[in-house]
């Protein structure tokens, strides 16, 4: 109990990548400028756009966190949108510093043809480029561990960003109460996300303190609905996302004078779901029944080896494990217990480098001492839980970085513990959700082994299995904590029962 008391601030939830997949990725995309009616037209008639720039000033709540700005030129076969931003903010008290840089080259239809992506905090670099051939994105990645690795990412219609949707929209002027459905390149994730945009009629905003006309325009992604407000001449004057979370248009002086050294609000902490009641003794519960509201709780999945949903009712059962972790405990008979496919848990991906010879090494040397897969996973997990220092890392995780740092938060723990699992021959998944701890439920990343049944370990508390004040949310074999972001501020939680 002691760790949850005197050290939950080493905690890092996965809200720092939530942070740039729900509010900044997409305001990479944002067209400053305005363009000419338009579509699908012979070259020398494409919409001409007016070279340019905008800055804008990134606020938490009432603070000004950073900037951001936006250049936009025309190139032979469509357009160039360039964008860069620097972030300020404070995660479990400490203040972090994001830089971000993009470069998209955009059709004459405003689709995606190719792009170069950078991010890097205190701890990690990250790149990824990638150029589009027909209905094949090929993505090469570099991070702080690992040279050059390249990807083939399929997409079954043309890929956008949220500057060619908005581009797109621009040149079309749909009516109010347009709807329309996109596919999304998310450069954070390196994966095509279904994208639905609502336009809305003209509203009055504020703008550094003047009021301005502008049309409003939703769009929707992973359950997060942010808004745009675009001017009568195409440009966004104002974006707003979760947490408070705003940028306006201004000059570059406005955009970056005053941008606060030290955050007083904790995103951490403004993100944490409260309670109606305390829990006691979370890691002796074998049981813990919650209520949840505020949200669409069938967008999520809340249904595991280990939850039931029974309308607004979840309830977590602490999976049986044997005596001192001697051998696996035998299934429950009346539940469902599907082997997972070898190639989806097995697999390495973008940033579970399983297949790397350095993390197959390491993995053998760790559980090389025994053949009881439940001891693995319990080695792994210590192992990881020793060796990788607990520090916020705001920033895009990935195994090998992991390892070359030896630092990070719950992402990077997980995925680490993926890649050494799934390199030990034990399918493993990475689970995101809500952990209880100092009164709250706070945004957190584990793991899950399937052994003949499913079992989870959390190399940030070294505990096999997670204590059942772990809210699995959404599962994912790639990792990506993106999916939460239309839950953060909305989700309420009751404690029903504690056993």
């Amino acid at each position: 109990m002691a760790l949850y008391r005197q050290k939950w601030f080493w905690f890092a939830t996965v809200l720092g990548i939530v942070l740039f997949s729900g509010l900044l990725w997409f305001r990479f995309y944002t067209p400053p400028l305005s363009v000419h009616p338009g579509r699908d037209l012979p070259h020398e008639t494409v919409p001409a756009v007016v070279p340019g720039e905008t800055w804008k000033a990134i606020f938490i709540k009432d603070e000004k966190s950073g900037y951001a700005v936006s250049r936009v030129n025309r190139t032979g076969t469509g357009y160039t949108v360039e964008d860069t931003a620097a972030v300020r903010f404070n995660a479990m008290g400490m203040i972090q510093n994001i830089d971000m840089a993009t470069r998209s080259e955009l059709n004459i239809d405003f689709s995606l043809d190719a792009f170069d992506f950078s991010i890097r905090s205190g701890l990690f670099d990250f790149k990824a480029s990638g150029v589009v051939d027909g209905s094949v994105l090929t993505v090469s990645t570099t991070g702080a561990g690992f040279g050059e690795h390249r990807y083939d990412i399929r997409s079954k219609t043309r890929p956008y960003t949220a500057a060619g949707i908005l581009l797109d929209l621009w040149t079309n002027r749909p009516a109010t109460g347009t709807r329309r459905s996109y596919s999304l390149f998310d450069p954070v994730a390196l994966q095509f996300v279904s994208a639905t945009v609502h336009v809305r009629g003209f509203e009055t905003v504020q703008v550094f303190g003047v009021p301005v006309q502008a049309r409003a325009v939703d769009l929707s992604v992973n359950n997060l609905t942010q808004t745009v407000w675009i001017n009568p001449e195409g440009r966004v004057v104002l974006e707003t996302g979760m947490l408070g979370m705003r940028l306006e248009a201004g000059t570059r002086e406005q955009a970056m004078a005053g941008i606060t050294q030290s955050p007083r609000h904790d995103l951490t902490r403004l993100a944490a779901v409260i309670p109606d009641k305390s829990i006691e003794n979370q890691t002796a519960l074998t049981g813990l029944v919650i209520g949840l509201s505020g949200i669409d709780l069938s967008a999520y999945d809340f249904e595991t080896h280990r939850q039931t949903l029974d309308g607004s009712r979840l309830t977590i059962t602490q999976e049986p494990l044997a005596p001192n972790f001697a051998s696996p405990a035998l299934p429950d008979p009346k539940a469902p217990q599907t082997r997972p496919d070898p190639a989806r848990f097995l697999s390495p991906g973008p940033f579970i480098q399983s297949d790397h010879p350095e993390i197959i090494q390491l993995a053998r040397s760790i559980v090389r001492e025994t053949s009881d897969d439940l001891k693995k996973i319990r080695n792994l997990v210590t192992w990881v839980f020793e060796q990788i220092d607990k520090q916020p890392a705001p920033s895009i995780p990935d195994a090998l970085s992991t390892l070359a740092v030896k630092k990070g938060d719950c992402n990077e723990h997980a995925v680490l513990l993926a890649a050494l699992g799934r390199a030990a021959g034990i399918p493993t998944r990475i689970e995101t959700g809500l952990i209880y701890l100092d009164g709250r439920f706070m945004y957190h990343a584990w793991n899950a082994f399937f052994i003949g049944h499913w079992v989870t370990g959390d190399a940030v508390f070294n505990q096999v299995p997670a204590d059942v004040t772990h809210v699995g949310v959404m599962t994912s074999e790639n990792g990506t904590g993106a999916a939460l972001a239309g839950m953060i501020g909305n989700l309420q939680i009751t404690i029903l029962e504690a056993r």
